[in-house]
C-alpha cells in the first residue's frame, strides 16, 4: 500500500533533490564523453589547453577505448535494469542503480503489467523513493556493511578499467601542468600555505586570462577527485570482504551464501516487514 508511504519533512524532499541532481550530473558526465570521443575519432583533435604526458597518438586511443567501454557497460546496465523495471521485483530494483534511479522518478511506469491490471496512480516516483529509504533504515550494523560492500562493488569494471587508465593519464598531464603553471619550482618545508597561495594567485591568472583553459583544468581536476573516491570506496569493499563480510556469507547457506542473494534476501525481509 503506497499510500501509507508519505512524508513531506524537508529532510526527504532535499535528499530526493540531490537524487535528480545526481541524475542530471551523470547525464552530462556521459554528454561530455561523447563529445571527447567525437572530438578524438572524427574531428581528431586534442584539447590544446592540456597537453598529455603520454604520447598524444597513444592517449587518443586510450580515451577513446575507455569510453567507448564505458557506453557498452552503460548500455549493459540499461539492459538489465530494464528487465528488472518490467518484473516489478522491488528487492531487484532496489539492488540495481539505473532500475532505483528510474522508479524514484517515474514511479511504477515500465512495470510489466497482469492482463486487466491498471497502473496505479499512487505509484509515483516519490512514493518509490520513500519506499526504498525504508527499506535501508532500521537495519543491523551487520546488513549496513554488506549492503555498503555490494553497492561499493557495483561498477567496479567502469572503475578500473574504464575509468582507470585515462584518469592516470588526467593525473600525470595535470601534474605537469601544476608544476610548470601553478608551482614552479620546489616549495620548502614549512612553506606550504605560501604555496597554497602561489596556486590561487597563478589560477586566478589563468582564468583571467583563459576561462574555458581554467574550466577545463578545474573539471579535469574534479573528475579525477571523484575516481579517487570511488577507487577509496572499492578498497573499503575488498577490505570489508576479506576481513568481515565473507565470514559473514561462509555461515549462511544456499542462495544467501552469495553477497548479491544476502542483500536480496534482507530487503524482502523488510519489504515483508513495512507491509
Amino acid at each position: 500500500n503506497l499510500d501509507a508511504f508519505r512524508t513531506d519533512a524537508p529532510w526527504a524532499i532535499c535528499a530526493y533533490i540531490t537524487l535528480y541532481i545526481g541524475i542530471i550530473v551523470a547525464i552530462i558526465s556521459y554528454g561530455l564523453d561523447l563529445f571527447v570521443l567525437f572530438n578524438l575519432l572524427y574531428l581528431d583533435e586534442w584539447n590544446p589547453a592540456i597537453e598529455p604526458a603520454i604520447d598524444p597518438s597513444i592517449s587518443k586511443w586510450i580515451f577513446a577505448g575507455c569510453i567507448i567501454l564505458s557506453l557498452v557497460l552503460l548500455i549493459i546496465d540499461w539492459i538489465g535494469g530494464w528487465r528488472t523495471i518490467r518484473s516489478g521485483s522491488i528487492s531487484g530494483i532496489y539492488l540495481h542503480a539505473i532500475a532505483v534511479s528510474w522508479s524514484c522518478v517515474f514511479g511504477g511506469w515500465g512495470m510489466k503489467l497482469q492482463r486487466g491490471q491498471r497502473p496505479d496512480r499512487m505509484d509515483t516516483g516519490y512514493r518509490r523513493f520513500l519506499v526504498f529509504k525504508e527499506l535501508t533504515e532500521k537495519r543491523s550494523k551487520r546488513e549496513y556493511v554488506v549492503l555498503a560492500t555490494y553497492f561499493a562493488f557495483k561498477g567496479w569494471i567502469r572503475t578500473l578499467i574504464a575509468e582507470g587508465p585515462r584518469q592516470v593519464i588526467n593525473t600525470l598531464s595535470l601534474y605537469s601542468v601544476f608544476r610548470s603553471r601553478f608551482i614552479p619550482g620546489e616549495i620548502a618545508r614549512g612553506q606550504e600555505m605560501e604555496g597554497l597561495k602561489l596556486f590561487f594567485k597563478n589560477y586566478e591568472a589563468l582564468f583571467k586570462a583563459d576561462q574555458r583553459q581554467a574550466f577545463l583544468i578545474g573539471a579535469m581536476a574534479l573528475s579525477i577527485f571523484i575516481w579517487i573516491f570511488s577507487l577509496l570506496k572499492l578498497l573499503f569493499a575488498a577490505i570489508s570482504y576479506v576481513c568481515y563480510v565473507y565470514h559473514v556469507m561462509s555461515s549462511v547457506d544456499g542462495e544467501e551464501g552469495t553477497l548479491h542473494g544476502y542483500c536480496k534476501s534482507r530487503i524482502e525481509k523488510r519489504m515483508r516487514e513495512l507491509v
